[in-house]
């Protein structure tokens, strides 16, 4: 009788085997370590700030609050802007300036997101959304960023202008024109977690150095390509958690 219990648990074995399924490859594999001593406790979901630009239309600039700055040497602070705009709900762009809708809040930032939807309008490469909690004034010489478009993503850090891929992935299939989707960064000392149309990834950095009560929000070319831009995306929502501040759920961009 012993060799029927013997081929019972081999039984056991492969049917226990036959129902585990190797993650996702967008899901990372890897699982960050406990925070330092006394570094603050990961925060819930939410957001305390919300902008879901539901205002009359603008020919230039976002309302009270915001500061449109435009890039031309990332060692300076960049200078006013001549683009960025709402049309029809949306934080929109017309040119090819690399153009940063910019706020100061209340306490240090730890999380940044958007709902946006990129619409064809040429045979060029499609714009980058940035979003990026920054270190200081200057915004971009020292921050924490997520970068996607609609066939890629990464998330990096920058210190002394000098950027480092923390990582990086892309969507296949490609994400949808005119279809909104939702991208979040969360960001803590140790780690920083991106969540995704396609899942969520986290990757190994310290961040205690780069966070702080700024945050950005910004349309982005190359300048390498001298081609027009063939896809512009347009955000109708985005929203940030700073530390210590009350949470809510982000709303539906209907909810009106």
């Amino acid at each position: 009788m012993a060799w029927k219990w013997l081929v019972a648990a081999v039984l056991l074995m492969t049917a226990v085997v036959a129902c585990t399924h190797e993650p996702p490859p967008y899901e990372s594999r890897y699982t960050p370590p406990p925070p330092p001593l006394g570094a603050p406790a990961p925060l819930p979901p939410g957001a305390s700030f919300v902008d879901t630009f539901d205002r009359p239309d603008t020919q230039l600039g976002l309302g009270e609050g915001w500061d449109l700055r435009e890039s031309i040497d990332n060692s300076a602070l960049p200078l006013s802007a001549t683009d960025g705009f709402i049309r029809a709900g949306r934080y929109a762009s017309a040119s090819m300036t690399n153009v940063f809708a910019v706020r100061k809040f209340r306490s240090k930032v730890r999380r940044i997101g958007a709902e946006a939807s990129w619409t064809r309008v040429g045979d060029g490469p499609a714009e980058t959304l940035f979003m990026a909690i920054s270190a200081n004034e200057k915004i971009t010489s020292d921050l924490v960023q997520l970068a996607v478009n609609p066939a890629e993503w990464e998330v990096s850090t920058r210190r002394n202008g000098h950027f480092w891929r923390v990582v990086r992935g892309r969507f296949d299939p490609p994400l949808d024109l005119d279809r909104d989707y939702r991208f979040e960064m969360d960001a803590a000392d140790g780690s920083i977690t991106a969540t995704l149309p396609n899942g969520v990834r986290t990757g190994r950095v310290g961040t205690s150095d780069l966070l702080s009560e700024r945050a950005f929000w910004r349309h982005g070319f190359d300048p390498a390509d001298p081609r027009p831009a063939g896809a512009r995306f347009a955000a109708n929502i985005v929203w940030v958690a700073e530390e210590g501040q009350t949470l809510v759920p982000v709303p539906s961009a209907d909810s009106g």
